[in-house]
């Protein structure tokens, strides 16, 4: 057993080595990397972070669930409306976010919201204050193409004629949240809360 051990370590070091010399390709040698991290804790300054890196590569027309501050509502979905950008002026105060302040990382994004409470049915809201700049660092996940279907609904005429759409997603129309998804979406709430440093 242990001369069966001492082998597979021998093996993982000679393709750290091998990687480091480039007889691996880069994605090889990341593959390589998770069986070798420790397990990160979800934590509010890990989903933070995370959340940053998130929000430096949304695009226009991506949709993107926001961690809210709201007392009723704790996510959000939005569609991307402006990419990344830095808030210049004076401080303003933005319903869901709070204060946003000079050099904050933003995206703006228009907001979808459940048909009813609980609901993975949504519709895009037209109104002019549910389109608002959000914190790049308060992004949780970008939904993937399939992720939010639209739904076939029976309209009449007049609807179909003032249907109009914001990056391809229709005012009037229906969507569907994938299950999975919404669920996923849920755990983030379980994330804990930062240790306190003890200080001698």
């Amino acid at each position: 057993m242990r001369k069966a051990i001492i082998g597979l370590l021998q093996t993982f070091f000679d393709m750290l080595k091998e990687a480091h010399e480039g007889r691996y390709t880069n994605e090889a040698y990341q593959l390589l990397l998770p069986s070798a991290s420790v397990i990160q804790p979800l934590t509010r300054s890990y989903l933070a972070n995370k959340g940053k890196e998130l929000g430096l590569q949304v695009k226009v027309g991506d949709v993107i669930v926001v961690e809210l501050t709201h007392e009723n509502e704790k996510y959000m979905l939005g569609v991307v409306t402006k990419a990344h950008y830095k808030h210049s002026g004076e401080d303003i105060e933005v319903p869901y976010m709070g204060t946003i302040k000079a050099r904050d990382d933003l995206v703006d994004v228009r907001k979808f919201e459940p048909m009813r409470g609980g609901s993975t049915v949504f519709k895009l809201c037209q109104q002019a204050e549910k389109h608002f700049p959000v914190f790049t660092d308060d992004t949780r996940k970008i939904l993937a193409v399939g992720d939010l279907k639209k739904e076939e609904v029976r309209r009449g005429r007049s609807e179909h004629a003032r249907s109009e759409d914001c990056h391809g997603f229709e005012y009037a129309a229906a969507y569907k949240l994938k299950s999975a998804v919404h669920a996923e979406i849920l755990t983030l709430g379980n994330a804990e809360e930062d240790p306190i440093e003890e200080v001698d």
